[in-house]
């Protein structure tokens, strides 16, 4: 699953530099706040596919 995510952003990020931010972001917090920041792009992933 965890894969997977990345693989998605390392194909969007290429395009949008998303993957930049979201590194740098998690970098900056800490382990509970990164946890949530990766289920929020987990749900954001599985509802750009539904569609």
């Amino acid at each position: 699953m965890v894969a997977t995510i990345f693989n998605f952003y390392r194909f969007y990020g290429n395009k949008t530099g998303s993957i930049s931010v979201i590194v740098k972001t998690m970098k900056k917090l800490d382990k509970w706040n990164a946890t949530l920041t990766l289920i929020a792009s987990t749900v954001s992933v599985c509802t750009l596919t539904k569609k």
